[in-house]
């Protein structure tokens, strides 16, 4: 068996079964670990932050999380940015469907601690969503109750002759005496 050792590779770092080719870390001026420090609170920060998206986002997510990195002093790398995308379009034709994405689009724009100027706008139009979608369903909902035409008018009045209307007293009321101003409730 024949080992071949590499031109800059130093026998010590064989026999120590050492990486030759990694450095040792320099050390940090005060500077430095001051901006290491910032580095790593940033990157926790921002990834708790994207996560929170991510977790409330209920289905909506298209892409994320991603991360801008910034290279520290140490040299390793650190999130300093982020960002996740989630389908914000109204379900067509469906309001009801629409209203309830709104909501969880609400959700998930609001679900960091410290929601950005950038996750408050989605919530914002989020919400325009949502009474976009209301009022449709109220359009809805009224198109649907039938209109009383003439004849149902009147076979409702026929029904309600045999209605008998009392006072607090126990005393009939007259059909006359209900469409006076004397009587103030009828239930």
């Amino acid at each position: 068996m024949m080992l071949t050792v590499k031109a800059n590779t130093s026998m010590d770092a064989i026999a120590n079964n050492t990486n030759p080719y990694s450095q040792k870390p320099k050390e940090l001026d005060e500077k430095e670990k001051a901006e290491l420090e910032r580095l790593k609170e940033r990157d926790k920060e921002v990834k708790k932050h994207e996560e929170a998206h991510k977790r409330a986002s209920g289905g909506l997510l298209t892409v994320g999380p991603t991360y801008e990195y910034k290279v520290g002093p140490d040299g390793k790398k650190y999130a300093v940015s982020g960002d996740v995308q989630i389908d914000i379009a109204e379900v067509k034709g469906n309001p009801e469907a629409t209203l309830q994405k709104a909501q969880q689009i609400k959700r998930a724009a609001l679900a960091p601690e410290q929601p950005s100027p950038q996750d408050k706008r989605i919530a914002a139009k989020a919400v325009e969503m949502e009474l976009q979608a209301k009022q449709e369903l109220n359009k809805v909902s009224k198109d649907n109750i039938p209109s009383m035409d003439t004849q149902s008018t009147a076979e409702l009045k026929s029904d309600m002759k045999d209605i008998i209307t009392y006072d607090s007293k126990g005393n009939v009321i007259t059909d006359a005496e209900i469409n006076s101003n004397e009587v103030d409730v009828i239930i």
